[in-house]
């Protein structure tokens, strides 16, 4: 059977990362939400799932305990149920290691009013060796609402289903949000790697995101308006923007800021596919095959998990460019990426663990 790739966000590991990468690391299993808030509308009658995720594959069946917070006047049963049923709100859920997908549906009712919220968190759970994740992780917030919160939003996933295989430049008046995922450390100056709970994508500004006076950073919570801008494909990479005026940072309107979405453990069959393009991933068991003692970072390294080959895209300008490749095998995190083919791009020498 086809194993689930479960992961959580990298808040989760226990590392103690450092420049001159002379400490140790290693990776605390554990588990969480895929994401931190659902919005549901109460006509939702085929319910709507909340995910879970871990940062390791599971081998064997996990109990997971989730206690449920009704907030203001909201009420079990009559404002919402869940399947698996709540007793005496908790959910317990058992998670099937060959499972597509895991988690537990929420069912919303009509009711007088106008937004009820649940504040759902994870507060046991038992098997394969997992902790819980961080605070921020294991905590998740249902609205219910009456009417759709905003009908001229997109998620990612709609926009790249909009490319066809030819520059398109969008008329209507529609914008997505997402939370910016890349430095420009290991990231060509105009680009900007975008992710939210759906896909991701590539912004390609007009202008230096290291320069710019309206440069986003990391953990930034945005919005993009895409009226008047490219949709656009450069080696295989989808982009919105292509370089041009179509994409100014003075588009980007800054919302606050957020947790980085958790990378998806996956192989680099995966990868190879291109699924997860522009996501934050984790591949484990990656052996460097250009590791040859002297061998650095900077430039393309080619690294094997078993599943396949594929590419580790380090710029010459990366500050761990300079870094020996070690022979041992490696856990890496990065975002996935493609110029003609598959690449993994790590943010820094910390997303680059030795096993």
């Amino acid at each position: 059977m086809k194993k689930l790739f479960l992961l959580i966000t990298l808040f989760a590991l226990s590392l103690s990362a450092c420049e001159d990468n002379e400490q140790s690391f290693s990776i605390t299993p554990a588990i969480g939400f895929e994401t931190t808030q659902t919005n549901v509308l109460e006509t939702a009658t085929t319910g709507t799932r909340i995910g879970l995720i871990s940062n390791v594959r599971l081998n064997e069946p996990v109990t997971v305990t989730i206690t449920l917070t009704n907030i203001g006047t909201v009420q079990y049963g009559v404002d919402y149920t869940t399947e698996p049923a709540a007793v005496d709100n908790v959910v317990s859920l058992t998670l099937d290691p060959d499972a597509e997908s895991q988690g537990f549906f929420i069912y919303p009712v009509a009711a007088d009013a106008d937004e009820r919220k649940i504040l759902f968190e994870i507060t046991a759970v038992q098997g394969s060796g997992l902790n819980l994740a961080q605070a921020s992780t294991i905590t998740h917030t249902v609205s219910i609402n009456k009417i759709q919160i905003d009908v001229n939003q997109l998620t990612i996933a709609q926009v790249r289903a909009l490319y066809t295989g030819a520059n398109l430049t969008i008329s209507e008046n529609k914008f997505i949000e997402g939370v910016v995922t890349s430095t420009n450390d290991n990231v060509t100056a105009k680009n900007v790697y975008i992710q939210d709970a759906s896909a991701g994508i590539v912004l390609r500004f007009n202008a230096n995101n290291t320069t710019d006076p309206g440069k986003v950073l990391p953990g930034e919570f945005i919005r993009i308006p895409l009226q008047g801008v490219t949709l656009s494909a450069f080696n295989g990479l989808l982009q919105l923007g292509d370089g041009t005026s179509s994409l100014p940072h003075s588009k980007v309107i800054k919302q606050g800021t957020a947790a980085l979405p958790a990378p998806k453990v996956i192989t680099v069959a995966q990868l190879n596919t291109n699924e997860f393009q522009s996501q934050r991933v984790t591949i484990v068991g990656i052996t460097v095959t250009t590791a040859n003692g002297s061998k650095t970072y900077s430039g393309n390294n080619t690294f094997t998990d078993g599943t396949g080959s594929s590419t580790l895209r380090v710029e010459s300008y990366a500050p761990f460019s300079g870094t020996v490749v070690p022979s041992g095998t490696l856990t890496i995190t990065g975002i996935a990426s493609t110029f003609t083919s598959s690449q993994l791009v790590p943010m820094a020498l910390s997303d680059i663990v030795p096993q």
